[in-house]
């Protein structure tokens, strides 16, 4: 904030010192139009145009990037009622660990069946 407030003063001393130092009219033409003014007055216009053009190209990636944010922020929330649930989501991950479980539980009772019953028959 101090930047900014520092930028603005030392912007407006040197627009003040540019207006004493060139009280000159100019004529500035554009296209068909012809405008008659002092110099500085020409200069706070085309200052302003290029700010605004800079503006202009600059909101459309601020905008998707606030959206993008705010999209981040639900899925966290989301993410974290989920947690406080103590509901798991489905993930790939899991589900494949959940498959290799059952299979290795699976293949560990097929061999202590086998041992078993080999006990059993001398």
């Amino acid at each position: 904030m101090r930047l900014f407030l520092l930028i603005i003063i030392i912007s407006a001393v040197v627009f003040g010192i540019i207006t004493f130092q060139n009280p000159n009219v100019v004529d500035v033409t554009f296209i068909k139009w012809t405008f008659n003014g002092h110099l500085t007055i020409a200069l706070l216009v085309s200052f302003a145009a290029g700010l605004l053009a800079g503006i202009a190209l600059v909101v459309p990636s601020v905008w998707k990037k606030a959206k993008q944010a705010r999209q981040l922020k639900k899925r966290v929330q989301e993410l974290e009622q989920g947690m406080e649930d103590e509901t798991p989501l489905p993930d790939e991950h899991d589900e494949q660990t959940a498959l290799e479980d059952e299979t290795e539980h699976g293949e560990k009772e097929t061999a202590e069946e086998k041992e078993s019953e080999e006990g059993r028959n001398p």
